[in-house]
């Protein structure tokens, strides 16, 4: 966005450095204090683009400090709205209509996206599944390469459960998307084809030029355990402009890139 002339303001708690140097605004605030975020933000903006969001409360917050000076409002949210179910799961699937109680993840990033169906202004939200690439933190994906190269067991409750991914990069582009076009409503954000955690395992096997051996319920779980599929129909988004590759044309080579690291 920068390199198209937007200017852009960051909010972090000022803990992570970045490589914008002086091409961007900062403001330091913790994103879950009401009272700093009034403190700090004191511009109007065309977008703001939420990665952190997950309550009702924050999603409250942020419309009182937002109300009357902003056009579009985009929440990256994700799959696990959703409870899983056989074959692929639609927006439709899950509908915000009302405050969810619970304090887990899914019951707040519920919340949040209900609190914001009845926000002053345009909204997109985005909702993703396991997010793979390079630099992951999570390590998720390099659990699996790893243990494949050093003939470890891993515990997957169903190998053929279809799961969903989408690279960080499209995670990216598809933010970009978002900002540009601003569609409102909730959209599936994803690789457009899902693979069984078999298919997975396969591929990570074919680079690595190792049989993985599968695990019983004593060995260490997987990341990427499920016991039935999970994975999202991104049809809606391919109808509205926004296309991801298929799995097939960059989950091979990030396999091999992480490889080469182990």
């Amino acid at each position: 966005m920068l390199d198209k002339g937007h200017s852009l303001t960051l909010l972090t708690r000022g803990q992570s450095a970045d490589d914008f140097g002086d091409r961007v605004t900062r403001l330091i605030a913790d994103r879950t204090s009401s009272e700093q975020l009034k403190a700090v933000i004191k511009s109007d903006y065309d977008l703001v683009v939420d990665n952190m969001l997950m309550n009702a409360k924050e999603a409250n917050d942020m419309i009182s400090v937002m109300r009357g000076r902003i056009n579009h409002f985009v929440m990256t949210s994700t799959l696990s709205v959703y409870d899983p179910k056989p074959g692929a799961l639609d927006e439709s699937d899950f509908v915000a209509t009302t405050t969810y109680p619970g304090a887990g993840y899914q019951q707040g990033k519920r919340s949040a996206e209900h609190a914001l169906s009845l926000a002053p202004f345009g909204v997109s939200i985005m909702r993703i599944p396991v997010i793979v690439g390079p630099d992951d933190y999570t390590n998720r994906l390099l659990t699996h390469v790893t243990a494949t190269i050093e003939n470890k067991k891993l515990y997957f409750p169903n190998p053929d459960g279809k799961f969903s991914y989408l690279h960080a990069q499209d995670a990216a582009r598809a933010l970009e998307w978002f900002c540009t076009e601003k569609p409102k409503g909730v959209f599936n954000i994803g690789a457009p084809d899902a693979w069984t955690i078999r298919e997975l395992m396969d591929c990570i096997g074919s680079i690595t030029k190792r049989k993985f051996t599968y695990g019983d319920a004593n060995d260490p779980p997987s990341p990427f355990g499920l016991e039935e599929d999970y994975y999202m129909n991104v049809a809606k988004a391919q109808k509205a402009g926004f296309q991801v590759e298929a799995l097939e044309k960059w989950m091979p080579s990030l396999i091999e890139d992480l490889a080469q690291k182990t």
